[in-house]
Formats: C-alpha cells, structure tokens, sequence
C-alpha cells in the first residue's frame, strides 16, 4: 500500500515528464537490428509448455485474437493464488507454474509475463516480454507485459496477464505498447478491458478476499512507467544468461545508439542498446 499511495501522489510528475519526452526520432537508422522469435520446434522448453499445457487446445478458434486472449486468460488464472512470494528459481514459464503451484503462491507482473509470453511464442505467434520502465534511472518499481504481434490486424498488441486485462480506445481498438503510450501523452481515454477480475482466491484449501486496485490507480501506474521500454533481441525461454536488449528511450532522454552493459536487480552482464527510433522498435516481424 505505500507504493500504491507514492504512486498516486506522484501522478503529476509522472505525467509531466512522460508529456515533456513525448518524442521519438523521425530519422531512420542505418543499423539493422532483428529481433528473433523461437518457437516450440527450435526451443525444447517452450515444447515442454506446449505439451505439458495443452496449449493446441486453444489454437481451435477461428479468430487470432479470441486465440490471444484465451491463452491471455490461461496465464493469469494458472498462477492465482491469495499469497505472493518472492520467486528466485529458473525463469522460464515451466518452472514458475509448478513453483507457484506447489507453494501456492502467486507471482509478480514480471513471472506472469514470462509465462503468457513463452505460452504464445510455443504456439508460433511472436511475442515479446515488455519491461516498461519509469524515467527514473534506478527505479524501484517496473511493469512488465507482453506484447503479440496479430496478422489479423496488423500490429503488435499489449496484453496484461499480471492483470488479466487488455487495452482498448473508445472506438473499441485494441491497443498496442505505443498506442497506449500515445493516449496517456494525448489524454486520450484507455479502456482496460479484464476477462476476469477475482474477488476471492485459492490459498491452500482455503479462499480469501483480494484488494483490486482501482482503474484510476492503474492509469497513474501506466504514466510512470511507459515512459521507456526493453525487449529481449532473443525472445525464446526465459532465463537468467547474458543477453542483448533494444532499449527504447524518448529523444532527448539519453544518448542513443551506444551499448553498455545493464545491472538491474538479480541480472547482470546483459548488453543493452540505446535507441529512439521507434519504428525499428516496433518492427514488423518477418
């Protein structure tokens, strides 16, 4: 609760920064950078969740985004427990599943994250694992969510399995990372759309109530941290190894185009790049 309260008394100032680096580059660079997308037939974990889940069950609706948000769905209710401990184990979906469910015990934002973004990648989709990040340059609090890229509309998708939640305009579209972005900029409105909000959940053999915080809340939330975002250039299992990251940064904010090597939390060594060229960012998969 004191970070739910910091949170709010600070939405001005969030707000304000977010407005004041609203920007991105219009200058395409010259650097190709790919992301890469595994899927469960080059990565033997993301097999094992495919399996092990059931997860072709879903891949029987007609409609690409009915197929996300089930599967949305599925990674939330999977690791919904009353308790939340601190996770330390391998950071790949099998894992947290089982952990959480043999403690039971929920996970944070982040571990929910990785289950729905590794669950869809098995299935063939590209997904990516979003650490959305405030301006702060040590920051205390973080979000993180998946994004999916839909052929059927064309564009990359934000999904919150932390919140079992997606995120719509008021004409009804599905937002992706950057539109949410853009809204908050604009003061345009941002629906969150939940497929299920629980009141009372499992603990043990036993069910108990669980605070929802309030949407108001969650929009001062988004203000402070979709400020900048890092995305794995290797999006497969999740795990704790050296990795590269594309960090997304608004002009103005930091030097862009440099590497350097990120210390944040429990991972170390990971070689981060600096860029403000969003349309790289959010490239189109192959």
């Amino acid at each position: 609760m004191e970070s739910y309260y910091y949170i709010k008394n600070s939405r001005k100032d969030y707000e304000y920064l977010l407005k004041k680096f609203s920007n991105y580059s219009c200058v395409e660079t010259n650097i190709q950078r790919d992301f890469i997308y595994l899927n469960r037939f080059n990565d033997e974990q993301l097999m094992k969740l495919y399996n092990d889940y059931s997860l072709k069950r879903y891949q029987q609706e007609e409609s690409e985004i009915k197929i996300f948000l089930k599967v949305l769905r599925w990674s939330h209710e999977i690791l919904l427990y009353r308790k939340q401990k601190e996770y330390i184990g391998n950071e790949n979906a099998t894992s947290i599943i089982e952990y959480c469910k043999s403690e039971k015990v929920t996970a944070n934002c982040r571990q929910h994250a990785i289950v729905l973004t590794e669950a869809l990648l098995s299935m063939g989709y590209c997904a990516r694992l979003v650490c959305c990040l405030p301006i702060d340059v040590l920051p205390y609090d973080s979000h993180a969510i998946t994004a999916v890229y839909s052929h059927e509309l064309a564009k990359w998708i934000a999904l919150d399995s932390a919140r079992n939640c997606y995120f719509l305009n008021e004409l009804g579209e599905i937002l992706s990372v950057a539109d949410i972005r853009q809204c908050l900029v604009d003061n345009k409105k941002i629906i969150f759309k939940y497929l299920h909000r629980f009141t009372n959940l499992r603990s043990g053999n036993s069910y108990n109530s669980l605070k929802q915080f309030d949407d108001i809340w969650f929009l001062d939330y988004l203000y402070k941290n979709f400020f900048r975002f890092c995305c794995s250039k290797i999006n497969g299992t999740t795990n704790k190894v050296l990795k590269y990251f594309y960090h997304l940064v608004p002009t103005g904010y930091s030097e862009v185009n440099t590497e350097r090597v990120f210390v944040y939390e429990n991972f170390s060594n990971q070689i981060l790049m600096n860029t403000d060229d969003l349309d790289m960012f959010w490239q189109n998969p192959n």
